[in-house]
């Protein structure tokens, strides 16, 4: 998530937007190049050329929903519900080079955040902000504190691309990624009922959107890495400049490659005052990221970079095998969804209720009502984070109604 939240409606949380295309791009040649050859053998050179950018599209497709004209819910969904049923179902079906690439890039937005999270992020924040430790302990959500994972998660952006040279072609062309709309509608549909255009007022321009922001990610976070780790840098890329180093797309080059359909979103720096005057606990932001994390931190990052990185190749291996299977994860948190145990995946369930108690049920998956009401057996744990009376009598009403709807034989 990092930064880029800045510039959008904040839900859920991402470790390192940069990570998961980091990790793509670092098992492109070796691991995943191979499994897209091995499964589509008659793939043409262009389609195998053309499916890193696809790649690139499932790493960073999860978290669109944090921009402008972006979905609240299509993320929230994406990193809470039926997480595993979702990514293993594109993995599954995937019918060409450049939609099979694209899962493969989804799984690693799914290995990375199941990992990076309760590994890393939730980890450093309390090192960071040892009054976060002394309420909350030793692991720090993003439930818990909002803005501390803001700021902590950009910070991993910036140390990550201080080490770029670490991963050859690292974010080569990256803002290039794409998406295989058709396919990726159709897997949304079948796991949670709902088609694109009922979440996003216009989903090309909500993408390019989030194209536009990791643009600016990538212009913002080479500069502040070149004053924070200009060390780092220079000890790996012996000689560089900074022209050479930090990341400068015009806004004219951007709109003469990719058109002005999108939402510009402004300057990056003038967020930070903005967005400290609306969260309460922001006071730790006003000091991004003006110093290096300290080495204790780095290290936990690369660390749990590597872990993730690993596992990640590892599933890829299980995938090969046919085996496509995946836990539904809470992604904040990397534990299976249970109802109670962590609020925004509450809220998630609850938002796709109403969705769906629109039409009485009518359109939702088989599938999807048993976990629904799996969900909600104990309404009380599920319905917990909410503090309004009317509004969970309200979600009651709509889970009796599911009930119902399972009985009568609609489900």
């Amino acid at each position: 998530m990092s930064a880029l939240l800045l510039i959008g409606p904040a839900s859920g949380q991402a470790f390192s937007v940069l990570a998961h295309q980091a990790v793509v791009d670092q098992a492109w040649d070796n691991t995943l190049l191979p499994l897209v050859r091995k499964r589509f053998p008659t793939a043409t050179e262009q389609e195998l050329a053309d499916a890193r950018a696809y790649a690139h599209g499932g790493s960073h497709l999860p978290d669109l929903g944090y921009f402008p004209l972006g979905s609240r819910l299509f993320t929230d969904l994406l990193h809470y519900v039926r997480t595993g049923d979702f990514y293993g179902r594109l993995l599954a079906e995937a019918g060409s080079a450049q939609e099979y690439a694209f899962a493969l890039g989804m799984l690693a937005h799914y290995e990375v955040d199941s990992i990076g999270h309760p590994e890393a992020t939730n980890v450093a924040v309390p090192i960071i902000y040892p009054k976060l430790a002394k309420r909350y302990g030793d692991s720090v959500t993003y439930a818990d504190s909002p803005s501390a994972h803001i700021e902590t998660e950009f910070r991993f952006d910036v140390l990550q691309v201080a080490h770029r040279r670490e991963i050859p072609n690292l974010f080569e062309h990256s803002i290039e990624f794409k998406v295989p709309r058709t396919f990726l509608q159709r897997a949304f549909r079948e796991t949670y009922g709902l088609e694109l255009n009922d979440l996003f007022a216009n989903y090309d321009v909500a993408l390019n959107t989030y194209r536009w922001g990791f643009r600016t990610l990538l212009n913002e976070g080479t500069g502040i890495a070149w004053q924070l780790y200009r060390q780092d840098i220079n000890s790996l890329e012996p000689g560089i400049t900074s022209g050479q180093f930090v990341h400068s797309m015009t806004r004219i080059d951007f709109v003469q490659q990719f058109g002005k359909a999108f939402l510009e979103p402004g300057y990056f720096v003038r967020f930070i005052a903005f967005i400290g005057n609306l969260i309460p606990d922001i006071g730790p932001f006003r000091e991004l990221p003006y110093k290096p994390l300290d080495k204790n931190v780095q290290q936990l990052y690369f660390s749990v970079f590597h872990h993730a990185y690993e596992e990640y190749v590892q599933e890829t291996a299980v995938v090969a095998e046919g085996k496509t299977g995946l836990a539904n994860l809470t992604l904040d948190t990397g534990k299976l969804s249970r109802a109670g145990e962590y609020a925004p995946a509450d809220r998630a369930y609850v938002e796709l209720l109403h969705r769906h108690a629109q039409a009485h049920f009518s359109q939702m998956p088989k599938a999807l009502a048993d976990d629904m009401r799996d969900h909600f057996r104990d309404r009380s744990a599920a319905l917990a984070f909410e503090h309004s009376e009317r509004k969970r009598e309200k979600a009651s009403i709509e889970v009796s109604e599911l009930e119902a709807a399972a009985q009568s034989g609609a489900h």
